[in-house]
This record gives structure tokens, C-alpha cells and sequence, in this order.
């Protein structure tokens, strides 16, 4: 059961223009404006840690902005547990196993629309994904399921499902029945 808290999620590493740390900083300021006591954690480590925490200052959010650091599996676990929404503003991304993590937990992901997130994420199953570095509409989305828990919660239990795909289980399942498929199609060649 999760147990969705006041705050919304950044995991992963601190990197400034790939990660979409600026977008992320930028939105997140537009929510506090609506929502006060809002809170941020950003949780990971990279080399923009200091450039992240000085914008917040400077956009005037640090106080609402909670600098985790890096944390153990236990921690990541708790942290996604209590989170209301994983927010994920990427340039770009490779397989997104930060944005499967949280589905698996329940959280949904508002993110952008890069690479293999879409695929990961499987709008509107996931989450929600607009277009990289749009921060008005990263604000958007999340606000739409911040002002409406009960979306919130049922996008929760539609990405739990959709991140069933990655489990290991389904993922071997799925690559030996690949593996088939090409094994007849050659056998059939070779006849």
C-alpha cells in the first residue's frame, strides 16, 4: 500500500542539462507559487548538486527544495513510497529504469517525452509526458494530478501494472519467445 506524501519526487543523477534540471527548478517554482508548502526532493548524486541547490536559491524555492543526496535501496524504496509523483524533465534518457522503478512502486511519472520514455512510461498508463525543456507544461501536468488525488491514484495503479512489463520474469519470457521466433524462421530457411 502506499501512502503518497506532500512532496514530489526528482531521483536520480544531478546533471544539469541532461537531466533537465533547469526545467525541473523552473516548474517545481511555478508550483510553489500555487502551492506553498510543496515540498521537492531531489535525490542522487552528480556534478550539478551545488548549481541546483544555488538556482532554487536564486529562483527563491530553497526552502521548499530538500537536497536527499545519494541514498540506499532503502532508502530510494522509502522515498518512492511516500512520494505523490515522480517528475522526471529529461533531455534525454536511455532506458529510464528510474521512471520503471516508480511505476512498479505506484508512483506516476510526469516527464518528458525523449527516447525510450514514452515506451517505459506508456501514456497515459505511466504517467504524464510533455515535450523536453518545457517547463510551463512539466508545471501543468504535475499540478493536474497534484490538485486531483483520486487521477493520482488510480494513474498510480495503471503504472504498477504497466511496469509489470519489466519485471525479470516477463522480460525472459518475452526474449525466449523472441528467441523462438527467429530460431523457426531460420529452421524455415533451411528447409
Amino acid at each position: 500500500r502506499r501512502d503518497a506524501g506532500a512532496y514530489v519526487l526528482y531521483f536520480g543523477r544531478l546533471d544539469w542539462f541532461q537531466k533537465g534540471l533547469d526545467t525541473l527548478l523552473q516548474a517545481f517554482a511555478e508550483l510553489v507559487r500555487r502551492y506553498p508548502e510543496l515540498k521537492l526532493k531531489v535525490a542522487g548524486r552528480g556534478k550539478d548538486g551545488e548549481r541546483l541547490a544555488n538556482y532554487a536559491r536564486e529562483l527563491g524555492i530553497a526552502a521548499n527544495v530538500e537536497m536527499v543526496g545519494p541514498v540506499a535501496p532503502e532508502e530510494r524504496n522509502r522515498l518512492l513510497a511516500e512520494a505523490s509523483l515522480l517528475m522526471m524533465p529529461s533531455r534525454f534518457e536511455g532506458f529510464g529504469m528510474v521512471a520503471a522503478e516508480a511505476m512498479a512502486a505506484g508512483v506516476p511519472v510526469v516527464g518528458t517525452a525523449v527516447d525510450s520514455l514514452p515506451e517505459v512510461v506508456d501514456p497515459p498508463h505511466g504517467g504524464i509526458l510533455v515535450e523536453p525543456g518545457d517547463w510551463r507544461e512539466l508545471a501543468v501536468a504535475a499540478a493536474q494530478l497534484i490538485e486531483d488525488p483520486s487521477r493520482r491514484a488510480a494513474l498510480g495503479s495503471s503504472a504498477r501494472a504497466s511496469a509489470a512489463r519489466f519485471r525479470w520474469d516477463n522480460v525472459a519470457e518475452q526474449h525466449l519467445r523472441f528467441l523462438e521466433t527467429i530460431r523457426s524462421e531460420t529452421v524455415g530457411e533451411a528447409s
